[in-house]
């Protein structure tokens, strides 16, 4: 362990690391990976509810597909923030490319599926069907 000549020299070391680190990177990810919508799935008698919170959020660039026994959701979230960032200090709210995908414990049936965004959340209703149809790709359209 190193020590350092005055009190606190370890901790100053450190925060500058931090910043430089945040300077280099300042979303704190190593590579493009996309970030991941909070998100809520639950079960009601006939359907699968998906909630998503993604707030500021342009619809134009949401892409909802339900393949096979799984629901992609992908999409864009710009930074609309009007001020130069100089430096951060705090740094939480993701921005750029996302995607979260879902399987889906049961088959679903493409009639009846919904998608709406409305106050930040995304709510997708998937009806679940009586057999299972056949593998498709199937494009779900928001109502707004």
């Amino acid at each position: 362990m190193q020590s350092s000549s005055h009190p606190g020299g370890g901790r100053e070391r450190e925060r500058w690391l931090h910043e430089w680190l945040l300077a280099k990177n300042p979303l704190g990810i190593l590579g493009n990976t996309p970030w991941q919508p909070p998100t809520d799935v639950f079960e009601t008698v006939d359907s699968v509810v998906v909630r998503m919170e993604i707030p500021g959020l342009n619809t134009d660039s949401l892409s909802i597909c339900l393949a096979d026994d799984v629901l992609t959701v992908k999409g864009r979230r710009d930074d609309s923030c009007e001020h130069r960032k100089e430096r951060f200090q705090q740094l939480e709210i993701r921005f750029g490319y996302f995607e979260r995908s879902i399987p889906l414990a049961f088959p679903i049936r493409h009639e009846g599926t919904a998608a709406q965004y409305r106050d930040g959340f995304l709510m997708i209703v998937l009806p679940r069907a009586q057999q299972e149809p056949a593998a498709t790709t199937f494009y779900i359209r928001i109502n707004l």
